[in-house]
């Protein structure tokens, strides 16, 4: 990688950062850094915010990234029932208020046609700022390097999102698995910060799982590592999206604990959630802030299974730290006290007790991460 995107992309993540913790970071000298950095100061990449406050040593000049030179992000962050967009600048600030599309990801062409008109009105409002980029994160078997998303058929809008932006919009847009690049913002500013191999779970409609080993994502062969939904762990003989049966994902995440309120409703269960034919997110939500006893017991289910499939990561990775993200991490206590309780019955003690479990706190996470894909992809951008 080149030093100058090296630098920057490390101050996306590090912000205001001396010269020798930026060395520390890019992996090269001080001299070789320092001479990056004066070549960024000279192209107005980055600024010299002057010496920090000593603590007894030597001060350090700190840098930051110039967010009115590089322009502002795009993110967007696809979800099987309703996509999220922020723009953020290179500081990390969010600039707008989230536009939330309520479309659901199975209507591809409703929801592509709906992302390219408001991806147009933002470069209309954003006339007099630069656009470094447009990330999009999704679930399924995004091949990021190619820039697809094959969990979808060729001629399905959905497999082709980033290409269809870029083209309508005229902005380098990147696209990622969701799973893995919310890992990758636990690893810099989340729970994965201080530990070297942490399993995240993306709690929500799915089961996704992000890998860090040594500190890096891990991918696999061809980038499609952290399949966690498609464990066979399951006792159900419900058909899984994949067209599998005996996935995880049919008995431990959101969708199985409002399909499973369903089919108790159907059988005459009392409960708040009185239509069976359709449970949203905040009905659910709010049934479980209440008290609902059939929303608890769901998510009790859901909880023990998923711990269940935990425990078969322990095993097999024995990860530090697990940290539990997504949609799905509002329902924290509960389902983290069933994860625990399940992990204590399937783990052998001498693994799971090397292993700590905790609930994500970052905010804007999605979008945040949507917004990584294009640091990541840095190098690949003109900054002449």
């Amino acid at each position: 990688m080149n030093l100058n995107t090296n630098i920057l992309k490390n101050l996306f993540f590090l912000g205001s950062t001396s010269i020798g913790d930026l060395s520390t970071a890019v992996g090269k000298s001080i001299p070789i850094t320092t001479k990056g950095i004066k070549d960024l100061l000279k192209k107005g990449f980055i600024q010299n915010l002057g010496l920090t406050e000593s603590t007894g040593g030597r001060k350090a000049y700190l840098y930051k990234a110039d967010e009115t030179k590089l322009g502002n992000i795009i993110a967007i962050s696809i979800e099987r029932k309703r996509t999220h967009i922020d723009i953020f600048n290179i500081d990390k600030k969010k600039l707008i208020n989230t536009i939330k599309l309520p479309i659901n990801m199975e209507n591809e062409d409703e929801l592509v046609t709906s992302l390219v008109k408001e991806v147009q009105k933002i470069k209309d409002e954003f006339t007099k700022s630069a656009i470094l980029g447009i990330g999009i994160i999704c679930p399924g078997f995004v091949d990021a390097e190619k820039q697809i998303n094959t969990s979808h058929v060729p001629d399905s809008p959905i497999y082709n999102v980033a290409k269809i932006i870029e083209e309508e919009s005229g902005i380098p847009t990147y696209i990622e698995n969701d799973s893995t690049a919310i890992a990758l913002i636990e690893k810099h500013f989340g729970k994965a910060k201080n530990a070297s191999h942490t399993l995240v779970i993306n709690f929500t409609w799915g089961v996704g799982l992000g890998i860090l080993i040594d500190n890096k994502i891990f991918k696999g062969y061809k980038g499609f590592a952290g399949e966690f939904s498609h464990i066979p762990l399951a006792d159900s003989n419900r058909l899984c999206r994949c067209g599998k049966k005996g996935c995880l994902e049919v008995e431990a995440s959101l969708q199985s604990a409002i399909d499973y309120i369903k089919e108790r409703l159907a059988e005459g269960e009392e409960s708040i959630l009185q239509d069976e034919s359709q449970i949203t997110f905040d009905q659910l939500v709010h049934a479980y802030n209440i008290g609902d006893q059939l929303t608890i017991e769901a998510l009790r289910k859901i909880g023990h299974m998923l711990g269940k499939g935990i425990a078969t990561l322990i095993h097999i990775l024995n990860p530090e730290r697990i940290i539990l993200a997504g949609k799905g991490t509002v329902f924290g206590e509960i389902i983290l006290s069933e994860v625990q309780s399940s992990i204590h019955l399937y783990c052998i003690p001498r693994l799971s007790d090397q292993t700590t479990i905790e609930i994500s706190e970052l905010e804007n996470v999605l979008t945040l991460a949507a917004a990584s894909t294009v640091i990541q992809q840095i190098p690949k951008i003109n900054l002449n």
